[in-house]
């Protein structure tokens, strides 16, 4: 008997987990996905630009360090997947992106990837095919830190918010026991 009284209480606990899971899901989702926001603009207007054959120096800033700028950076490839030319550069070099990311362009048009070339660097990057003579690929990331940074802040509200929740639905749980 006293099993049955404890029924509502799991179920209820069961639907809080999965609407808390949801709302993490969600916004965790939302993030990510806006991260990659700047850089299908950007490799947009790229690839538009190298198509109609304008030359990529007159409007390609200068380099920066990857490893310490937040700025989303483009690098253009040739067909080959070499690296020509970079606002970005990964210790002194030209980002090289893997090989298997220019061969799923090759049959797609674009790919949409995080990247990470070394263990404190992620990028959100997209790279799109170029109709070009010289250029193959424009490849367009900026840095994860932020979204990171939002996705552990949501992953702490969320843990609290359950754990209160639980607590609630604990403690009512206690109390009927008590009084039944």
């Amino acid at each position: 008997m006293k099993h049955s009284l404890f029924i509502p209480y799991v179920t209820a606990m069961v639907v809080c987990s999965i609407c808390f899971g949801v709302v993490y899901i969600t916004v965790q989702q939302n993030f990510r996905s806006n991260a990659n926001d700047p850089q299908v603009q950007l490799a947009t207007d790229i690839r538009n630009k190298l198509e109609l054959e304008q030359s990529p120096g007159k409007w390609l800033p200068d380099s920066m360090d990857l490893a310490k700028s937040l700025a989303p950076f483009v690098t253009l490839y040739d067909k080959n997947g070499r690296p020509i030319q970079s606002t970005g550069l990964l210790e002194g070099k030209y980002p090289i992106i893997p090989r298997g990311v220019f061969e799923f362009v090759n049959q797609h048009g674009e790919e949409r990837v995080s990247w990470q070339p070394r263990q404190d660097i992620r990028m959100a990057m997209i790279v799109m095919a170029v109709k070009s003579p010289i250029i193959g690929f424009v490849a367009v990331g900026r840095s994860l830190k932020e979204v990171e940074l939002r996705e552990s802040n949501l992953r702490n509200i969320v843990f609290l918010g359950w754990m209160f929740a639980a607590g609630i639905i604990a403690l009512a749980a206690l109390i009927k026991l008590k009084y039944h």
